[in-house]
Protein backbone atom coordinates (compact mmCIF):
# COMPACT_ATOMS: atom_id res chain seq x y z
CA UNK A 1 0.00 0.00 0.00
CA UNK A 2 3.11 2.24 -0.16
CA UNK A 3 6.50 3.10 0.77
CA UNK A 4 8.71 3.60 3.67
CA UNK A 5 12.40 4.57 4.10
CA UNK A 6 14.49 3.14 6.43
CA UNK A 7 17.86 3.96 7.92
CA UNK A 8 20.60 0.96 7.57
CA UNK A 9 23.96 0.72 9.03
CA UNK A 10 25.83 -2.46 8.46
CA UNK A 11 29.28 -4.21 9.73
CA UNK A 12 31.04 -7.00 8.22
CA UNK A 13 34.50 -8.84 9.12
CA UNK A 14 35.95 -11.64 7.73
CA UNK A 15 39.27 -13.56 8.49
CA UNK A 16 40.00 -16.57 6.06
CA UNK A 17 43.19 -18.26 5.26
CA UNK A 18 43.16 -18.85 1.60
CA UNK A 19 45.02 -20.96 -1.36
CA UNK A 20 44.82 -20.17 -4.54
CA UNK A 21 44.71 -23.11 -7.04
CA UNK A 22 46.25 -23.09 -10.91
CA UNK A 23 44.13 -23.80 -13.79
CA UNK A 24 44.39 -23.34 -17.83
CA UNK A 25 40.78 -21.93 -17.83
CA UNK A 26 40.67 -17.99 -18.48
CA UNK A 27 38.79 -14.80 -17.87
CA UNK A 28 36.37 -15.80 -14.45
CA UNK A 29 37.16 -19.25 -14.68
CA UNK A 30 40.68 -18.73 -13.17
CA UNK A 31 39.53 -17.12 -9.72
CA UNK A 32 39.36 -20.80 -7.88
CA UNK A 33 40.69 -21.50 -4.32
CA UNK A 34 39.95 -23.09 -0.86
CA UNK A 35 39.52 -21.06 2.17
CA UNK A 36 39.55 -21.54 5.76
CA UNK A 37 37.48 -18.89 7.82
CA UNK A 38 38.23 -18.24 11.43
CA UNK A 39 35.76 -15.62 11.37
CA UNK A 40 32.91 -14.15 9.67
CA UNK A 41 30.17 -12.11 10.48
CA UNK A 42 27.73 -9.25 10.01
CA UNK A 43 26.17 -7.10 12.54
CA UNK A 44 23.03 -4.94 10.74
CA UNK A 45 20.56 -1.95 12.52
CA UNK A 46 17.52 -1.69 10.26
CA UNK A 47 15.08 1.21 11.63
CA UNK A 48 14.99 1.86 15.34
CA UNK A 49 15.43 -1.54 16.83
CA UNK A 50 15.59 -4.24 14.22
CA UNK A 51 18.77 -5.75 14.99
CA UNK A 52 20.39 -8.87 12.93
CA UNK A 53 23.65 -10.66 13.44
CA UNK A 54 24.73 -13.53 10.93
CA UNK A 55 28.14 -15.34 11.66
CA UNK A 56 28.77 -18.47 9.84
CA UNK A 57 28.86 -21.48 11.34
CA UNK A 58 32.13 -24.14 12.00
CA UNK A 59 30.11 -26.48 9.80
CA UNK A 60 31.04 -24.29 6.86
CA UNK A 61 34.58 -23.30 7.62
CA UNK A 62 35.86 -24.99 4.68
CA UNK A 63 35.00 -23.22 1.32
CA UNK A 64 35.95 -23.78 -1.96
CA UNK A 65 35.13 -20.66 -3.92
CA UNK A 66 35.57 -20.35 -7.97
CA UNK A 67 34.77 -17.79 -10.75
CA UNK A 68 32.06 -18.63 -13.23
CA UNK A 69 29.98 -16.20 -15.60
CA UNK A 70 27.87 -15.51 -12.90
CA UNK A 71 29.91 -14.37 -10.49
CA UNK A 72 31.88 -16.45 -7.70
CA UNK A 73 30.22 -19.24 -6.81
CA UNK A 74 31.13 -20.65 -3.27
CA UNK A 75 30.46 -24.09 -1.84
CA UNK A 76 31.17 -26.46 1.24
CA UNK A 77 32.73 -29.32 0.59
CA UNK A 78 30.32 -31.30 3.34
CA UNK A 79 26.89 -29.70 3.17
CA UNK A 80 24.64 -27.87 0.91
CA UNK A 81 25.35 -23.84 2.14
CA UNK A 82 21.72 -22.73 3.65
CA UNK A 83 20.52 -19.21 1.88
CA UNK A 84 21.79 -17.28 4.98
CA UNK A 85 25.08 -18.58 5.36
CA UNK A 86 25.62 -18.17 1.59
CA UNK A 87 24.57 -14.46 1.62
CA UNK A 88 27.06 -13.81 4.11
CA UNK A 89 29.83 -14.89 1.72
CA UNK A 90 29.22 -12.28 -0.51
CA UNK A 91 31.66 -9.95 -0.07
CA UNK A 92 31.95 -7.02 -1.82
CA UNK A 93 35.44 -6.38 -3.26
CA UNK A 94 36.53 -10.26 -2.74
CA UNK A 95 40.38 -10.55 -2.87
CA UNK A 96 39.92 -13.17 -5.42
CA UNK A 97 38.11 -11.01 -7.58
CA UNK A 98 40.93 -7.79 -7.42
CA UNK A 99 43.16 -9.55 -9.11
CA UNK A 100 40.98 -9.12 -12.56
CA UNK A 101 42.01 -5.35 -12.29
CA UNK A 102 45.70 -5.78 -12.49
CA UNK A 103 47.08 -5.11 -15.81
CA UNK A 104 47.82 -7.83 -18.70
CA UNK A 105 51.03 -5.99 -20.07
CA UNK A 106 53.68 -4.01 -18.04
CA UNK A 107 52.74 -0.63 -17.50
CA UNK A 108 54.54 2.72 -16.38
CA UNK A 109 53.91 5.15 -13.75
CA UNK A 110 50.81 7.21 -15.25
CA UNK A 111 49.73 4.78 -17.49
CA UNK A 112 46.02 3.68 -17.86
CA UNK A 113 44.29 0.71 -18.57
CA UNK A 114 40.80 -1.09 -18.67
CA UNK A 115 39.61 -4.18 -17.15
CA UNK A 116 37.87 -7.23 -18.95
CA UNK A 117 33.81 -7.20 -19.04
CA UNK A 118 33.44 -9.47 -16.39
CA UNK A 119 35.69 -7.71 -13.30
CA UNK A 120 34.22 -5.00 -12.49
CA UNK A 121 30.13 -6.57 -12.23
CA UNK A 122 31.87 -9.11 -10.07
CA UNK A 123 33.68 -6.87 -8.18
CA UNK A 124 30.48 -4.92 -7.16
CA UNK A 125 27.78 -8.39 -7.09
CA UNK A 126 25.82 -6.73 -10.17
CA UNK A 127 24.46 -9.75 -11.84
CA UNK A 128 22.84 -8.68 -15.42
CA UNK A 129 25.24 -5.84 -16.54
CA UNK A 130 23.47 -3.24 -19.25
CA UNK A 131 26.34 -0.89 -19.44
CA UNK A 132 29.50 -0.22 -17.51
CA UNK A 133 32.96 1.41 -17.53
CA UNK A 134 35.94 1.07 -15.66
CA UNK A 135 39.59 2.58 -15.14
CA UNK A 136 43.09 1.67 -13.51
CA UNK A 137 45.76 4.04 -13.28
CA UNK A 138 49.60 3.45 -11.54
CA UNK A 139 49.66 5.78 -9.14
CA UNK A 140 53.19 5.36 -7.87
CA UNK A 141 56.01 2.35 -7.90
CA UNK A 142 59.22 1.83 -6.30
CA UNK A 143 61.30 -1.32 -6.28
CA UNK A 144 59.20 -3.54 -3.66
CA UNK A 145 55.73 -2.01 -4.80
CA UNK A 146 53.17 -0.45 -7.19
CA UNK A 147 50.00 1.40 -5.63
CA UNK A 148 47.02 1.25 -8.20
CA UNK A 149 44.05 3.88 -8.49
CA UNK A 150 41.01 2.31 -9.80
CA UNK A 151 37.22 3.44 -10.38
CA UNK A 152 34.23 2.17 -12.43
CA UNK A 153 30.25 2.26 -12.71
CA UNK A 154 28.09 -0.25 -13.70
CA UNK A 155 24.62 -0.43 -14.19
CA UNK A 156 22.49 -3.50 -14.90
CA UNK A 157 20.44 -5.56 -12.36
CA UNK A 158 20.86 -7.92 -8.83
CA UNK A 159 18.12 -10.38 -7.96
CA UNK A 160 15.65 -8.84 -10.15
CA UNK A 161 15.86 -4.99 -9.53
CA UNK A 162 17.70 -2.64 -11.63
CA UNK A 163 20.54 -1.28 -9.78
CA UNK A 164 23.27 1.05 -10.31
CA UNK A 165 26.71 0.95 -8.71
CA UNK A 166 30.04 3.21 -8.43
CA UNK A 167 33.07 2.21 -7.06
CA UNK A 168 36.82 4.16 -6.29
CA UNK A 169 39.64 3.02 -4.71
CA UNK A 170 43.07 1.77 -4.42
CA UNK A 171 45.35 -1.11 -4.06
CA UNK A 172 48.73 -1.89 -3.01
CA UNK A 173 50.74 -5.02 -5.34
CA UNK A 174 53.82 -7.00 -4.05
CA UNK A 175 55.77 -6.45 -7.26
CA UNK A 176 58.01 -10.19 -7.11
CA UNK A 177 54.83 -12.13 -5.99
CA UNK A 178 52.25 -10.46 -7.57
CA UNK A 179 50.22 -10.18 -4.52
CA UNK A 180 47.67 -7.26 -3.82
CA UNK A 181 48.21 -7.06 -0.43
CA UNK A 182 45.66 -3.93 0.76
CA UNK A 183 42.96 -2.62 -0.54
CA UNK A 184 40.90 0.37 0.22
CA UNK A 185 37.55 1.48 -1.48
CA UNK A 186 33.84 3.07 -1.43
CA UNK A 187 31.34 1.72 -3.37
CA UNK A 188 27.86 3.17 -3.46
CA UNK A 189 24.50 1.29 -4.84
CA UNK A 190 21.01 2.58 -6.16
CA UNK A 191 18.74 -0.36 -6.49
CA UNK A 192 15.23 -0.08 -7.18
CA UNK A 193 12.48 -2.02 -5.03
CA UNK A 194 12.33 -5.62 -6.76
CA UNK A 195 10.62 -8.95 -6.46
CA UNK A 196 12.84 -10.43 -3.66
CA UNK A 197 14.94 -7.34 -2.40
CA UNK A 198 13.54 -3.76 -0.86
CA UNK A 199 15.45 -0.61 -2.67
CA UNK A 200 18.72 0.17 -1.61
CA UNK A 201 20.95 3.37 -1.43
CA UNK A 202 23.86 2.57 0.36
CA UNK A 203 27.24 3.96 0.76
CA UNK A 204 29.96 0.94 1.57
CA UNK A 205 33.50 1.36 3.03
CA UNK A 206 35.61 -1.45 2.29
CA UNK A 207 39.10 -2.41 3.27
CA UNK A 208 41.25 -5.68 3.75
CA UNK A 209 44.91 -6.99 3.82
CA UNK A 210 46.20 -10.21 3.45
CA UNK A 211 49.73 -11.13 3.35
CA UNK A 212 51.41 -14.71 2.64
CA UNK A 213 50.97 -18.00 4.70
CA UNK A 214 52.35 -21.11 5.29
CA UNK A 215 50.10 -23.50 3.99
CA UNK A 216 48.92 -25.87 6.70
CA UNK A 217 49.59 -29.74 6.63
CA UNK A 218 46.34 -31.43 4.95
CA UNK A 219 45.33 -28.58 3.06
CA UNK A 220 44.11 -29.95 -0.60
CA UNK A 221 45.48 -29.37 -3.53
CA UNK A 222 42.45 -29.64 -5.58
CA UNK A 223 38.10 -28.37 -5.63
CA UNK A 224 36.28 -31.35 -5.09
Amino acid sequence: GGTRSLPMESRGAFRFEQRSLPTDLGGPFTLRAIRKFSDAGTKTNVGSGTNTEVSLSNSYRTIHTFGSDRGLVHVSPNYALPRQQLDLLQMPCDVLVANGLLPSTAVNVGDRWNNDDWALPMLTGVEAVIEQSSTCELKTADDKTATVLFKGRVHGATLGSESTVSISGEFTVHRESGMITSLTATQKEERSPGPVSPGLNVTASIVWVQSPVSTEPGTPDALT
